[in-house]
């Protein structure tokens, strides 16, 4: 058997070394489990308009990546409502003064009277325009009697003050001051012919018509 030339097996073994080394795949480096980096699909512009385009909504990049861009406030939000002027004309029309509707002082004649503190037969027969006498006579009485508060007393038709004085005891109109026991039925029987409702009308008083002692007080 023919022996091989060591020198010649040396040569081979180097050159079969150099060519693996060739055909070997490139080292690569082990893949870690790092998470992804989300990176944007679009160059984002410094420049001023980018805010103007994310609120317009103009910004198709924005959209695409599903980023929230907000809406322009609907119209009719930014507008006043159609109610506005008819609630500011009722308004006008609660707070305009009111008509005062002035009282008409004992319209026409009560068939019936119930007497206040203070008055008497003659005190109504002034302010009704009645004869005394015929109111008197219709009730049974005499003029002598003194009749207590809530009496009711029948008023005749058809009468006339007939008595030779005036039916006014006191001029008027005028300003009286109040003293002590007054009541506005005392002070109207006081100047004869005024109607309570006419001193509680001239006074703008509230019920139950009370007056204080020094109190100033119109007389129609």
């Amino acid at each position: 058997m023919k022996k091989i030339n060591p020198v010649i097996c040396i040569v081979m073994v180097i050159i079969l070394i150099g060519t693996g080394a060739c055909t070997r795949a490139a080292y690569k480096a082990p893949v870690t489990n790092a998470q992804p980096t989300a990176t944007l699909s679009f160059p984002v512009s410094t420049q001023p308009n980018v805010m103007g385009e994310v609120i317009s909504g103009t910004n198709t990049a924005l959209a695409a990546m599903g980023t929230f861009v907000p809406t322009t406030q609907p119209e009719e939000a930014t507008q006043e409502p159609q109610t506005t002027t008819q609630v500011s004309t009722a308004a006008a029309t609660n707070t305009a003064a009111p008509t005062i509707q002035v009282p008409t002082p004992t319209p026409g004649l009560p068939e019936t009277y119930t007497l206040h503190k203070g008055e008497s037969v003659y005190c109504l027969a002034r302010r009704f325009n009645l004869s005394p006498i015929d109111l008197l006579s219709l009730n049974g009485l005499t003029g002598y009697e003194t009749l207590p508060v809530g009496y009711e007393l029948k008023i005749p038709s058809g009468s006339e003050w007939n008595l030779d004085t005036e039916r006014s005891l006191l001029d008027h109109p005028t300003r009286y001051t109040v003293v002590s026991g007054d009541t506005i039925y005392t002070v109207a029987c006081a100047f004869g012919d005024v109607d309570p409702n006419a001193i509680i009308f001239a006074n703008s008083l509230s019920e139950p018509y009370e007056l204080t002692p020094g109190q100033t007080i119109n007389i129609p």
